[in-house]
């Protein structure tokens, strides 16, 4: 006869017991209201799609260019484009993988529609369908772990939170961050869900794989799955050792096909620490070898100590292996940029910037990504530390929650060296929002206090969900603000007032040339005219993002050094912002100053300023 205790480990929480009707028909309802939300915002933005990309992500609209180029008969390997910088172009680090899913559905649709319709739609369609993936396996995997109820909670915050539901799942979104989102959404769902371990394993290790060789954002995360599955197979002598070896073996052996597959043969052994490539590969390789030793000696060895030496001896090795390896990648993965590029990256470049600069100076940002991520690690943290004080929790709840915490905590502490990093979090901190509020909520129910839970229920909703909402109000606001011809300044002139399509396509007017123009522009231009470009923010070449950002945020030298080394036919820039918070010397052409060499050109508006280079 078992004790309450006993009962309590052994079985699912309380949460994911409640799959009462009600539960079920509101995870049901609430799916059915994501998805309309995701067909409205598309059917919203479809019409209009092709213009819009002026105003949309720079890497999209890149990944978009790349798209078309392939399509146009570049070749596979080819990962270039000539309008930069030419002749000599510029060289992408990106995946073609990922312009093959694009290509795939614009030729689908190219069977029943004109090209430029078919491509226009897929503007919509691709990111659509990824959120439609991202939906249901937030709901299937909150569902299992924590119940139907929080699984609604889920739903909507997929949704709502501003980053998943605008950033990198909304319309026009081809970059592939939200493929890297929901890869590493697969591979946090094997490691909290039950079943084979062979098969969870192999589906882990081959996510994990594709992911790499699309971009190597996920890489610390996937570095915590290894780690997570070795401690489970380390401390419980055989669970979990299969699917280490298997994760480890499958990331190996489908890494290994993608990276010749999307790699050139001339360049299969060519050091390059910003993609899927020999150092990225051999990390992969140490990590298998080393899944394969742990595991084996998990099997093998009876003594918890016995176990976690021999493990420690396998991780220092592999670690020894691993800075030896990525001593050919000084400056991770910036190596090729000189030190004052570096340093104007993590000064201006927004994603670069650490996250407390936009909670001091509460910008939009700080409400929209920093604080949901933040208020709902803390507060699951919290939830279920009292939960399991309490014997409330069993191991089941506790191991998942435990499991989803340590990507959260990646994402936010990660956020405070660069706010990028919040992306690491997103796919668990819906999961952690809906089993956060579930978990309140039963909570409500078992206490004395019933006011008291309710109170954080609703301070918990106020802290994680609304300043995603505020932020969206702010930028409705804005919008409405700006267009009635208030210009507010922007920092480092980074304003989508002059990426308006009528303003972009505008410069068509002039004959084709060589265009000079912050990293704000660069791809916008690129993509809305036909001229050519010797700047856009990519770090592949030195020269291109270097002419960005020393031309438009240092003095008048390194502005005429930028314009005598490039040679552009024009200067455009931004009229509606501050460059380098006003420091910077381009801002007096903002004010109507004349400097020799440099003639107006006008014609195109208040909001963009154009320069013909005079030599």
């Amino acid at each position: 006869m078992h004790s309450r205790a006993d009962t309590q480990q052994d079985a699912t929480p309380d949460a994911a017991r409640a799959a009462t009707p009600g539960a079920m028909r509101a995870m049901g309802l609430a799916l059915i209201a994501a998805l309309a939300l995701v067909f409205l915002r598309s059917a919203l933005v479809a019409p209009h799609a092709a213009e819009l990309m002026t105003v949309g992500d720079n890497d999209s609209i890149m990944r978009l260019l790349s798209v078309r180029d392939w399509l146009n008969g570049q070749g596979w390997f080819d990962m270039s484009n000539a309008r930069v910088l030419p002749p000599e172009g510029l060289s992408l680090h990106w995946s073609r993988y990922v312009d093959l899913g694009i290509a795939g559905v614009v030729g689908g649709l190219s069977l029943f529609l004109p090209y430029p319709e078919a491509e226009a739609l897929t503007l919509v369609l691709w990111p659509g369908l990824l959120m439609v993936c991202f939906l249901a396996l937030t709901m299937v995997m909150t569902c299992r772990l924590f119940g139907p109820q929080a699984a609604a909670v889920a739903i909507i915050a997929v949704v709502l939170w501003r980053l998943t539901g605008f950033n990198y799942f909304g319309p026009l979104q081809l970059d592939h961050h939200g493929l890297q989102i929901l890869l590493l959404a697969v591979v946090v769902f094997t490691l909290v869900t039950d079943g084979s371990e062979i098969r969870r394993g192999v589906i882990g290790g081959a996510a994990a794989a594709l992911s790499l060789a699309v971009g190597l954002e996920n890489l610390l995360p996937i570095a915590a799955a290894g780690v997570i599955l070795a401690v489970m197979a380390v401390a419980s002598g055989n669970r979990g050792r299969l699917q280490l070896q298997a994760f480890g073996i499958s990331l190996f052996a489908v890494a290994l096909p993608l990276h010749l597959g999307q790699t050139a043969p001339s360049e299969w052994m060519l050091a390059r620490c910003d993609e899927l490539g020999p150092q990225i590969l051999g990390l992969v390789g140490l990590a298998a070898l080393a899944a394969i030793a742990i595991g084996t000696m998990a099997a093998r060895s009876p003594g918890l100590r016995v176990r976690i030496g021999a493990a420690s001896g396998v991780a220092v090795i592999a670690a020894a292996g691993a800075v030896w390896i990525m001593q050919a990648c000084p400056y991770f993965p910036y190596g090729n940029l000189p030190d004052t590029v570096r340093e104007m990256i993590s000064a201006w470049i927004v994603e670069a910037r650490p996250a407390q600069t936009f909670i001091a100076a509460a910008e939009p940002l700080a409400f929209s990504h920093i604080l949901p991520t933040l208020a709902t690690t803390c507060a699951a943290t919290a939830v279920i530390l009292w939960r399991r004080g309490t014997g409330a929790a069993g191991t089941h709840e506790t191991r998942a929650a435990a499991i989803l915490l340590i990507f959260a905590w990646i994402g936010t502490v990660g956020s405070f060296a660069q706010v990028r990093m919040t992306v690491l979090s997103a796919p668990v901190i819906p999961v952690l929002m809906g089993y956060t509020v579930a978990a309140l909520l039963d909570m409500r129910r078992q206490i004395a206090r019933p006011g008291l839970a309710s109170l954080a229920v609703v301070g918990f909703v106020a802290g994680a969900i609304v300043p995603g909402q505020l932020h969206l109000a702010f930028t409705v606001i804005s919008a409405a603000h700006a267009s009635s011809g208030s210009s507010a300044g922007v920092r480092d002139g980074q304003s989508n007032g002059c990426r308006h399509p009528d303003i972009i396509t505008s410069l068509n007017r002039l004959p084709e040339g060589r265009v000079l123009a912050p990293t704000s522009l660069g791809p916008p231009i690129l993509y809305g005219t036909h001229h050519m470009m010797v700047s856009v923010p990519y770090h592949r070449s030195a020269e291109a993002l270097g002419n960005a950002l020393l031309a438009f945020l240092s003095d008048a030298d390194a502005f005429h050094a930028v314009v005598e080394q490039s040679r552009p036919d024009y200067v455009v820039l931004c009229g509606d912002g501050l460059y380098a918070d006003g420091g910077a010397f381009v801002n007096a052409f903002l004010r109507g100053e004349r400097v020799e060499g440099f003639v107006p050109v006008t014609g195109f508006g208040s909001g963009i300023i154009v320069l013909e280079v005079v030599r």
